[in-house]
């Protein structure tokens, strides 16, 4: 940005967003990261079983650099294809596989928190067909921005 006269650094303090109501979304700043104080959901019980688009648009700002997620698979039942996919580059299945089970276990809740790269405020997910139940969950739980001085 195009600075004051004598001012010679600049910092990006973060991003915050609006709800549907014009009021701040309750939120945490450290550092680089933005944290929700409430999860923002963009799916549940996904059960999706070709490339499907999540958009994270109303969790994520433009230009935000990662993406901190809480993904929860729930299934009741669970055949030989067991590898539920997430990604966030169309055509690069092979960024997040998860694979809890053998072939022939059943019943089973999986989460867990991780990290994805921010890509045009979007991801990709695949439920596997042998599943059944109630699918996939993802939570957002925050975002990176930038920082420059």
């Amino acid at each position: 940005p195009t600075l004051p006269t004598g001012y010679t650094h600049w910092a990006y303090a973060g991003a915050i967003g609006l709800n549907g109501s014009t009021q701040i979304v309750a939120n945490k700043l450290r550092g680089a990261w933005t944290s929700y104080n409430n999860s923002n959901t963009v799916l549940t019980g996904g059960t999706a079983t070709s490339a499907t688009l999540v958009s994270l648009t109303a969790a994520v700002p433009d230009g935000a650099l990662t993406v901190r997620l809480r993904i929860r698979v729930d299934t009741t039942n669970n055949d030989n294809d067991h590898q539920c996919r997430i990604w966030h580059t169309a055509g690069a299945e092979d960024y997040l596989v998860i694979d809890p089970v053998g072939s022939g276990q059943s019943g089973y809740r999986l989460v867990f928190t991780t990290e994805i790269p921010n890509n045009g405020e979007q991801l990709f997910y695949r439920f596997p067909s042998g599943m059944t139940g109630a699918g996939l969950t993802l939570d957002v739980l925050g975002y990176e921005m930038p920082v420059a001085s």
